[in-house]
């Protein structure tokens, strides 16, 4: 199977997409239009130019266009040029700002620990921009030349981890304000998943598990930053694929149920059986009705592993 990994340039209207990719096939075309044969596995796309960081992946209604699964806000790309790059810091800001608001992952990458290409520590400045990173709402962060070329690639690794883990335990304290403050639109599913991160930090729940066709419930769970693993269940290996990107996400595949009980049966035998839960934890699960339609995320449900009912 070929890489179905797409790189976009850029989006000017709601109907029309320009493509960086010179080699791009006619069935990469097909594939971003929504081929139902052929899908990609994930669209990327990086920011470039500032006159086209409102553009970009954007749709002239200020919504990110449908197409878009992730935002990669790539530092280094961006124009040469001082007074761009003087802009870098609030358009980082607002880039993750919007993806945040429409529940699209969003990574921040390179020249974060630039400095660790040929020295063994980080400057405070780099410390602080990973923190930052993280503050504003990435959903992950990424090396680049520190891995691939630099002397200390695994010194890197241990820095990013250290800083992220610090800066993770105060963003868990800082979200339910910033949810307050930044949440307009609230719909069912945004509704249910709020409720859940709540009910799963005042029971000590072991997991948050989102059953899902599409991914949306537990991008939806994502974006609350919950306390506890989020476990997503879907059927599709793309679903799968792609939610690897959301933050504290890790998914597994599952057959289709018919019922909510068999829906709870299933994921706690799987569960059971990978060790990832055991008798008496608490569960809080999230999925839609009617099953395996997606966007209807309007249910939840309380679970005690173990429990029959």
């Amino acid at each position: 199977m070929r890489n179905r990994l797409l790189q976009l340039s850029l989006i000017d209207n709601a109907h029309r997409l320009t493509f960086a990719s010179r080699d791009l096939s006619r069935a990469d075309e097909l594939d971003i239009a929504g081929d139902p044969k052929r899908g990609p596995h994930l669209v990327v796309q990086s920011f470039l130019e500032l006159d086209q960081v409102f553009l970009i992946a954007v749709d002239f209604g200020g919504r990110f266009h449908k197409h878009i699964e992730f935002i990669h806000v790539v530092r280094a790309s961006i124009h040469d040029n001082l007074v761009v790059r003087l802009n870098v810091p609030h358009l980082q800001k607002e880039i993750i700002r919007q993806a945040r608001a429409a529940k699209v992952p969003v990574i921040v990458a390179t020249q974060m620990l630039e400095s660790m290409v040929t020295h063994l520590r980080p400057t405070r400045a780099e410390v602080s921009d990973v923190a930052t990173a993280i503050f504003d709402g990435a959903d992950a962060i990424m090396l680049s030349a520190e891995t691939a070329s630099g002397r200390y690639p695994h010194e890197a690794v241990e820095v990013m981890s250290r800083v992220a883990v610090r800066a993770e335990k105060a963003v868990l304290t800082m979200e339910p304000m910033r949810r307050r403050r930044t949440d307009t639109h609230v719909g069912f599913p945004e509704a249910v998943s709020n409720a859940a991160a709540m009910a799963a930090n005042a029971l000590d729940a072991r997991a948050i598990v989102a059953f899902t066709q599409s991914g949306f419930s537990a991008r939806l769970i994502s974006h609350q930053r919950p306390e506890v693993p989020i476990i997503a269940f879907t059927p599709t290996v793309e679903v799968q694929r792609r939610l690897a990107l959301s933050w504290g996400v890790s998914s597994r595949l599952i057959g289709k149920v018919e019922t909510t009980d068999e829906m709870v049966e299933a994921i706690e035998s799987a569960l059971l059986g990978d060790g990832s839960v055991a008798v008496n934890d608490v569960l809080v699960i999230i999925s839609g009705a009617p099953m395996w339609v997606t966007g209807t995320t309007n249910l939840m449900r309380l679970h005690r592993v173990g429990e029959r009912r």
